[in-house]
């Protein structure tokens, strides 16, 4: 039977909102598989992917420029494709990925046609990269509740333990460059934190930040890890299974976010999140 086939774009993002485009992705699929009853297939496509003309030189000049920059070889393609397998190996997924079709004979087609193409049952041996899907579903977020158990299941890297981890995670370095967007006050973490106070002895609480435009100086008496001290996707993995996830204005956090399953506190902030979060006046009220 003639099918078609839905997956995650290929771009030049932080890892964090790759992992946020591909989640909300997968959520859409599986929406318009449900929905329409036509013969659907979500592959997946690896951060490494460098299929259909994608070009990594791309902002490289921009991204060069003040703090932006990925780590080893800063901005250049070995560098980011170097970072972007050591993601895919951690991240584990297991299900068909764009490597495994044959798609010689398959149409790429721009994503903003998938909606139409899917209502004229068009979409035999065409594959859609989607980049955006919460500009085609709104809110995708109650399509990711719905389907969660699906999208937990490819990424093998989550695996439920009892921990009494608390995360605290703060996005400093170039966020102040984009005022309220995406900058939280360390007025907001610190009435967070002073909730958790009267527990220090009972939990493992971590404030995880980087290093440049982080005051330490306000979070003293608090265990605090920096970027260049850990591996980014080892913290998405402890900060995907924490008991209690403090999350930031940051795709990286609302990613971490999207798939735990324990409490998340959240903040108010251009990106809705979940109906099960809870915002901190609502955690103050919680008797952990």
């Amino acid at each position: 039977m003639k099918k078609g086939y839905i997956t995650n774009s290929t771009t030049q993002d932080g890892f964090g909102a790759r992992m946020q485009r591909t989640i909300e992705t997968m959520a859409y699929f599986f929406y318009l598989r449900d929905s329409s009853g036509l013969n659907i297939e979500y592959v997946h496509t690896p951060f490494a992917f460098e299929g259909f003309g994608e070009d990594f030189s791309m902002q490289e000049a921009a991204r060069a420029l003040g703090d932006n920059k990925y780590p080893y070889d800063e901005i250049n393609r070995e560098g980011y494709l170097k970072r972007a397998i050591l993601w895919d190996n951690r991240m584990n997924y297991k299900g068909i990925k764009i490597t495994d079709i044959n798609y010689d004979n398959i149409k790429i087609v721009d994503s903003n046609k998938l909606r139409v193409d899917v209502g004229n049952k068009e979409i035999e041996n065409k594959l859609y990269f989607v980049k955006y899907a919460r500009k085609e579903i709104n809110p995708i977020i109650d399509i990711i509740s719905t389907y969660y158990p699906q999208i937990k299941e490819k990424f093998l890297f989550i695996t439920p333990t009892d921990n009494n981890d608390i995360i605290v995670h703060i996005r400093r370095k170039d966020a102040i460059n984009f005022g309220a967007s995406r900058y939280l006050e360390d007025e907001y973490y610190l009435d967070v934190l002073g909730n958790l106070k009267s527990i220090k002895n009972k939990y493992n609480i971590t404030i995880h930040t980087q290093r440049k435009g982080f005051d330490s100086s306000k979070y003293l008496g608090w265990e605090i890890i920096y970027d260049d001290e850990e591996e980014d996707y080892d913290l998405f993995v402890k900060m995907v299974d924490a008991k209690v996830l403090i999350v930031g204005k940051s795709s990286f956090s609302i990613a971490a976010a999207y798939l735990n399953q324990n409490i998340v506190v959240y903040p108010q902030q251009p990106t809705k999140g979940l109906s099960r979060f809870i915002n901190k006046e609502q955690f103050k009220q919680l008797n952990l």
